[in-house]
């Protein structure tokens, strides 16, 4: 079953890429929301397929790292 994209315009896109220890990202809530998942299923997706997924694409996020998102 495909879901579709729901990406409304190039805006919506670019609020959504966040710089992160010098990189840019998009958080898994984010993608999940674009891709039509809960956070829960899409990273579910990516824990069953990891070998499509390599090691510099993804990481997790430390607390303080949140904390400054969050502000």
């Amino acid at each position: 079953m495909s879901k579709d994209l729901l990406i409304h315009n190039e805006d919506d896109l670019r609020s959504k890429i966040y710089t992160i220890r010098g990189v840019q990202v998009m958080l898994d809530f984010d993608l999940a929301e674009i891709y039509g998942y809960t956070t829960k299923a899409f990273n579910q997706q990516v824990r069953n397929n990891i070998q499509k997924f390599d090691d510099d694409f993804r990481f997790q996020l430390t607390r303080e790292e949140i904390d400054e998102l969050s502000r």
